[in-house]
């Protein structure tokens, strides 16, 4: 990974965003955009169980 890329997660993490990154040596083969709807899915639940806040269009 560049050192701007880095930069640009660190930045995205200082502002509340949640920043998942697996390189392609960790993938293994495996292909990325499944990884990511399989990680999207189950973060959604994740996200679900431990949330503190409602979501917006909880909030009517």
């Amino acid at each position: 990974m560049r050192p701007h890329e880095k930069d640009v997660i660190a930045h995205l993490r200082s502002r509340g965003y949640a920043v998942v990154v697996w390189t392609p040596d960790e993938l293994r083969g495996a292909s990325a955009r499944v990884i990511e709807d399989i990680g999207i899915e189950r973060m959604s639940e994740a996200i679900g169980m431990l949330a503190t806040e409602p979501r917006d269009e909880d909030l009517g």
